[in-house]
């Protein structure tokens, strides 16, 4: 597999994952404004990443992930930035397949935290 296949099914699984986790992340808001699992965190701090790199508006991204950082394991949160660099070089180096790939991840599982 080269690399750019490669880097494409990791696009496409953490995609799924994202849509996954975005669709819980919704179910979950609608029931209560309580904090993200730390799972959902992580991803919406991909989301905040790809959208950065991709040059899309995150002030309601920032603003919510501002106001869910509290109390997290320093574990968390150094993944959650580490995810968040990651898929913020990805999307501003993103060309053909990678930028479609991007892009439907923040039209997709990414719209329940940009529109948060």
């Amino acid at each position: 597999m080269n690399t750019s296949k490669a880097s494409l099914a990791i696009a496409s699984v953490a995609a799924a994952a994202c849509a996954v986790v975005a669709t819980i992340a919704t179910a979950a808001s609608a029931q209560s404004p309580e904090r993200l699992t730390d799972v959902a965190f992580i991803a919406a701090s991909r989301c905040e990443g790809l959208a950065q790199g991709a040059k899309v508006d995150i002030a309601a991204i920032k603003s919510a992930l501002v106001h869910q950082d509290d109390d997290r394991p320093q574990a968390v949160l150094d993944k959650a930035e580490d995810v968040r660099e990651d898929a913020k070089r990805m999307a501003s180096h993103a060309q053909g397949l990678d930028l479609q790939s991007v892009t439907n991840e923040l039209s997709g599982a990414c719209q329940a935290y940009l529109k948060s």
